[in-house]
């Protein structure tokens, strides 16, 4: 359609031409107009109307074409940009863990990279994101970002297949070619109209979104679990001012208790300071060189000089060439007495706990060779779904139990901690009715520092 100012010039033309033709109209039926006088009027009159309508057509074509050339220039740009990116900007966009995807206005799917396509489908591109990004949220901010040309940010949840959270970034971007060249563009400038694109950003933070969870859900635990004993001892305290002030058998009842509490207290002080400063040191694998044969040795023989009733049994089969591992003997130590304790602690009295040690080729999950050492104790077994968080902090199986036996809920935290500081790997088996292993590997000392020196996610 020709512009405003070209229709309005048209018309104007238009009503003038219709007024001359109903004059020379009325002239010629009053007979005021004869001759070649009236055929000249006739033929100027037909030659202008004629000029005009050349005028308005050619106009009309020169308007439809310049929309031709913005949608083309449109189109060409997009592609031209897509096929021009450096191949390099290619491949990381493409190999970015995150998922990125290019929308235009209205909100057709322009390009996505391999991890926008693996969120949401393969088949993505030229298709409207709603048909893929089923969130009512998400949708409302893409649709707002498009009418008011701010940037929107919100975190979001999707399944895949389990649920996951996301920080979702939604920015309007200008990709106007103001230097495009070539016969499409030899128009005016002026016709030229801005050409928007939205990114759409896909940030994964379950993992962040869980970290923060569990500092939560750590500080409530060793809240309650400091509170417990306090209330005790405080409750044992003012019946000793008060009621049993002069009660000599309450009174060493009552110190005895308070006793146990505040060492349970202490006990669970120092393992929070343990795990803090091991969590500290955890990116800094040890250099030392750690023989396992006498350390195991040794625990063994301090746990039959420990007594008790009954005496604890261990079965030790450590070879005597077992290979030296990389490693803080004291964390070490830390990992086995740990283990140790806890085998006997729910184990069956009558039956020994049995410590293995092998040297392995391969140590589970990455290449170079290793040690093994395996802690058994027959028990009564822990149900399969609760090993996958027998590490997580102040996770009990039977709380009333642990408490009892004077467990902390942090034994086997600390433990995971030590161990993948050591660049190394635990795995925990059990079956109900027959008992635990737990397997604690360990790379041996003449693995190399680069094979040690990575980072192993904690849990």
């Amino acid at each position: 359609m020709p512009n405003n100012v070209s229709q309005s010039h048209f018309l104007r033309l238009l009503a003038a031409a219709a007024a001359l033709l109903i004059v020379l109209f009325l002239l010629t039926v009053l007979g005021e107009l004869r001759g070649w006088v009236a055929a000249l009027l006739w033929f100027a009159t037909a030659i202008s109307l004629i000029s005009l309508y050349n005028r308005y057509t050619t106009d009309l074509e020169n308007e439809q074409r310049r929309a031709r050339i913005l949608s083309t220039r449109r189109s060409w740009t997009t592609k031209q940009r897509v096929e021009n990116t450096p191949a390099f900007l290619t491949n990381i966009v493409e190999g970015m863990g995150d998922p990125l995807i290019l929308l235009d206005m209205k909100r057709r799917v322009v390009e996505a990279n391999r991890a926008a396509r693996e969120l949401l489908g393969n088949h993505i591109v030229d298709k409207d994101i709603a048909f893929y990004l089923r969130h009512p949220l998400a949708l409302k901010a893409i649709e707002q970002a498009i009418a008011d040309g701010a940037p929107r940010e919100l975190e979001i949840s999707l399944l895949d297949p389990v649920e996951r959270a996301f920080l979702m970034r939604v920015t309007i971007i200008d990709a106007t070619d103001k230097d495009a060249t070539g016969p499409e563009f030899s128009g005016n400038s002026e016709d030229s109209e801005p050409i928007q694109y939205l990114i759409l950003s896909i940030l994964d933070i379950t993992k962040i979104k869980l970290a923060e969870k569990m500092r939560v859900d750590f500080v409530a635990n060793a809240s309650h679990e400091l509170r417990t004993p306090l209330a005790s001892v405080i409750g044992f305290i003012e019946t000793l001012d008060g009621p049993a002030a002069n009660d000599a058998v309450a009174r060493k009842r009552f110190l005895g208790i308070m006793m146990a509490e505040a060492s349970r207290m202490q006990r669970l002080i120092d393992d929070l300071l343990s795990l803090s400063k091991i969590e500290m040191d955890q990116h800094l694998p040890p250099e030392g060189i750690v023989d396992l044969a006498p350390l195991l040795t040794g625990l063994a023989n301090t746990l039959e000089l420990r007594g008790g009733d009954p005496a604890p049994l261990v079965t030790l089969h450590v070879p005597a060439d077992l290979p030296s591992v990389r490693g803080d003997r004291d964390q070490l130590t830390q990992v086995f007495q740990n283990l140790i304790d806890n085998a006997i602690k729910y184990g069956r009295p009558e039956e020994p706990v049995e410590i293995t040690a092998n040297a392995i080729d391969n140590m589970p999950g990455r290449s170079g060779p290793g040690v093994g050492v395996t802690v058994f104790n027959p028990g009564d077994g822990i149900p399969a779904e609760h090993l996958p968080r027998l590490t997580e902090r102040f996770y009990r199986v039977d709380n009333a139990r642990s408490r009892k036996l004077g467990g902390t809920g942090l034994g086997l935290a600390i433990v995971k901690h030590i161990i993948t500081r050591h660049r190394g790997a635990m795995n925990i088996d059990s079956l109900l009715g027959v008992g635990t292993t737990v397997t604690v590997y360990l790379p041996q000392a003449k693995a190399s520092q680069s094979e040690l020196n990575y980072d192993s996610p904690s849990q």
